[in-house]
């Protein structure tokens, strides 16, 4: 039976937004958090390459080296279990990430050439124009943290909604600067999911919510 990758990202996506909820509640604990999260990543990152934005998402997220590097160990650890079922092919993987890498065009399939500004550009304006939903969303988000950053300065990082919606936009940039190099709007799937949360940051931290909230809400 063939299993087609892209139908777990959703499960991978979800569970991450459940533990980060739960530590912006103070439900769970820093290192209670960079051991779930370490162990998230790892695993849906061996399953689909194009995870591999919410890694940002969730590093983001901690504070302390100590924290930081118990992360960075269990998202290894997790990643290299990941894709022992399927060591034996590990090869054709490699090859097929030096040809994504070192050539443009889907899956890599055309001229050697690592960066064609045209092409990518050309990619990112047709993603940008193509899915509106996104492009408003991401829009607003860093209208949003800009805006903070001025109106916070150092005091920014202190509130951990905004900490998280930098996060977020963090994952959505990488992930269209990845799908960009080689095009295809559905690669963009694992940020896309991340939309309706950062929909709920965005109108609890954008200016001029209270004033103008229905209209506000209207249109995000």
């Amino acid at each position: 039976m063939k299993i087609f990758t892209e139908t777990l990202i959703p499960l991978g996506v979800l569970l991450l937004i459940l533990i980060l909820i739960k530590k912006i509640d103070h439900k769970i604990n820093d290192l209670t958090y960079s051991i779930l999260a370490g162990i998230i990543t790892g695993i849906f990152i061996a399953t689909k390459i194009t995870f591999a934005p919410l890694f940002f998402l969730a590093i983001i997220m901690l504070d302390k080296y100590r924290n930081i590097a118990v992360f960075l160990s269990i998202t290894a650890i997790s990643f290299a279990l990941g894709v022992l079922p399927v060591i034996e092919r590990i090869s054709y993987f490699q090859k097929f990430a030096f040809k994504v890498v070192t050539r443009d065009g889907v899956y890599g399939s055309g001229n050697i050439e690592i960066f064609n500004p045209a092409r990518f550009f050309g990619n990112m304006i047709e993603l940008l124009t193509t899915e509106w939903a996104f492009t408003c969303i991401f829009v607003f988000a860093i209208t949003t943290l800009i805006i903070n950053v001025f109106k916070h300065k150092k005091n920014f990082f202190k509130d951990k909604e905004r900490k998280l919606l930098l996060a977020i936009t963090t994952s959505l940039i990488v992930q269209l600067i990845m799908v960009s190099k080689n095009g295809g709007m559905r690669y963009m799937a694992p940020s896309l999911l991340l939309l309706s949360f950062a929909i709920v940051l965005i109108i609890q931290h954008f200016p001029l919510r209270k004033q103008y909230s229905v209209a506000f809400t209207l249109v995000i």
